[in-house]
């Protein structure tokens, strides 16, 4: 699973990594979708990377538990884990 809702002109990047079809890994996807969605709407891009199918990213991000959620864009480089259940807490950690 590598998904990008991607454009070079948005104002937000965040990778999602996750961990195949964990259900906490489906949850932060389907919990992440609505948060950015709802605050951001169609300025943000989000890439889902799944370490099992790109275990080279698990490097190169330096990950060491999923599923995690990082805002590389705008700084600072904000990482969240677990399934983002905590929307109040998402956000304000995030700064959106």
């Amino acid at each position: 699973m590598s998904e990008t809702k991607t454009n070079s002109n948005k104002e937000y990047v965040f990778l999602l990594f996750v961990s195949a079809q964990s259900i906490l890994s489906i949850r932060a996807i389907k919990n992440c979708r609505m948060i950015l969605e709802e605050r951001l709407k169609d300025r943000y891009s989000l890439e889902i990377v799944d370490v099992y199918e790109h275990p080279d990213r698990i490097i190169e991000e330096q990950i060491i538990t999923t599923p995690i959620l990082i805002k590389k864009y705008p700084l600072p480089e904000i990482k969240i884990t677990g399934d983002l259940n905590e929307t109040a807490r998402v956000i304000e950690e995030l700064l959106i």
